[in-house]
């Protein structure tokens, strides 16, 4: 899927296209101020520069630097090092390598030019996925901070729908869950391992899921005549998004915090109110559900449309699915679908129905498998987007490598998990979060 080092070019017999790799490389900064440092070129080449301002022009470099650095947004040719939306560390664990940031010394630097060599493909696989002209601007023909938004670029435009709709699919929108987001405490005996399936695959199963197409929404407001099991029963079997009140008092705490409604991760809470019906599937299963309102659909339920699915270089192809960079694209391909949207004008966010809807899938069929690793014994970290994050100690790396083969993931290596261990050594324990008021130490 890559031309050759040469540079040399082809015509697309399809597209016109002037087909040229999109070379990308890791730079490494001393300290978050992004001063001196090292670059690492996919041939094995490493150089020092004094600064971002000597970086190589005919490279898109990678860096090492927080994605709230402002740095990153003066040079046109440098990314934060959360550009693919999984952090070089991540991308060096699912492939089986040292972190480059831990090794050091020449190993490190063989690393490096590793990851810089899975950039590259995955620069130039999307590149020609999505029909961009690299042939003359190179890394500028790129310019959003995140793969995923120049993704999104090539997409159309969300459907419209009703504003108070939108709103309540703003609300419902919760693109993954942290059950460990409350509080803070280190530990040296357990570790983080994400989880992950074949991302070309699972993204093109994602897409392919049932949502709401073309047809009318229509607000129930009225509800005296209903009771509450027929209601729900009602909402459950069709499209519908519910404004709801969750009653969590006859659920078991443990499965409470697993299903970690509104809670993302993030600095601050989601604010939840409505719901649809993916997860009002399965949230209605643990826990009593009354609902208030809710919008109904008359359409048909369809995969969304061709323009949203993955590009034919990924979707046709058998060996894009032999490929970790193709998947690293089809993982933000998956996310630029999925994104909910930021309204400078309204300062709100606005959420299409088929962003809500497959997000919905998403987390009820990862939900589903943080239980399973709960009911395992392994604390279930995060989950969601295709991934699921846990901690573990290290007398259960055998257990861990049974649950991955057990329910089909494929990534991470665990082999460089077993070298270290072999070595004396641990990966970095992190941050674990948890909340023990709530009663889930049983989880460790």
């Amino acid at each position: 899927m890559m031309t050759s080092p040469s540079g040399s070019f082809q015509e697309s017999r399809n597209t016109g296209i002037r087909l040229a790799p999109l070379p990308c490389a890791l730079v490494m900064f001393a300290s978050e101020r992004a001063r001196d440092g090292r670059c690492f070129l996919p041939d094995g080449q490493v150089s020092l520069i004094d600064g971002p301002s000597q970086l190589r022009n005919d490279f898109l470099w990678v860096s090492n630097v927080s994605a709230l650095e402002p740095v990153t947004h003066l040079y046109p040719n440098l990314r934060n090092n959360f550009y693919f939306r999984r952090r070089p560390a991540e991308i060096a664990a699912d492939i089986g390598v040292i972190d480059p940031a831990q090794a050091g010394g020449e190993q490190g630097a063989q690393q490096a030019a590793m990851l810089s060599s899975v950039f590259t493909r995955v620069m130039t696989i999307a590149a020609r996925a999505y029909g961009w002209d690299v042939f003359e601007m190179g890394p500028l023909r790129v310019r959003e901070p995140y793969l995923m938004r120049d993704i999104g670029s090539t997409l159309p435009d969300d459907p419209e729908v009703d504003e108070s709709l939108e709103r309540a699919l703003a609300q419902a929108y919760q693109p993954h869950s942290a059950p460990m987001a409350a509080t803070y405490y280190w530990s040296a005996e357990t570790f983080a391992v994400t989880l992950r399936f074949n991302e070309v695959s699972y993204a093109k199963q994602l897409l392919g899921a049932p949502v709401p197409g073309t047809g009318k929404w229509h607000l129930v407001g009225d509800l005296a005549d209903w009771s509450d099991n027929k209601l729900l029963a009602y909402c459950l079997s069709r499209p519908t998004v519910v404004r709801a009140s969750i009653d969590w008092d006859g659920t078991a705490e443990e499965l409470s915090v697993l299903a970690a409604f509104g809670m993302s991760g993030q600095a601050r809470g989601l604010q939840r109110r409505w719901i649809t019906q993916p997860e009002l599937t399965w949230i209605s299963k643990i826990a009593k559900v009354k609902i208030h309102q809710f919008w109904v659909f008359d359409g048909e339920l369809n995969p969304v449309a061709p323009e949203w699915q993955l590009p034919e270089l990924l979707d046709t192809r058998p060996q894009a699915r032999l490929s970790y960079s193709a998947g690293l694209v089809a993982y933000n391909h998956m996310l630029a679908v999925t994104q909910s949207r930021w309204d400078r004008h309204a300062r709100s966010p606005r959420c299409s129905v088929h962003a809500a809807w497959l997000t919905a899938h998403d987390r009820a069929a990862m939900f589903d498998l943080a239980l399973r690793a709960h009911n395992k014994g392994f604390i279930v970290d995060r989950y969601g987007q295709g991934s699921l994050r846990i901690r573990i100690r290290a007398d259960q790396l055998g257990q861990l490598e049974q649950f991955k083969s057990e329910y089909g993931f494929m990534y991470p290596d665990l082999g460089w998990i077993d070298a270290q261990m072999n070595q004396g050594q641990l990966p970095p324990p992190g941050a674990i979060r948890r909340k023990t008021s709530l009663g889930i130490d049983g989880l460790t």
